[in-house]
């Protein structure tokens, strides 16, 4: 399924976000590099977040 250019819009905007949490955590880095290596999207890193805690 191609994305549409509004969801493409939303998932930048989620990395951007992301990306300055890890500003402020770095720890944090290794999960959100994969995230945005994976193309997650907000809903899909959520669940993701979840099976590791």
């Amino acid at each position: 399924m191609k994305e549409t250019l509004e969801q493409k819009v939303e998932r930048l905007e989620y990395y951007i976000n992301l990306l300055r949490e890890f500003s402020l955590d770095p720890e944090t880095y290794v999960l959100w590099d994969w995230i945005i290596a994976e193309r997650l999207d907000e809903k899909q890193s959520y669940l993701m977040y979840l099976m590791l805690i």
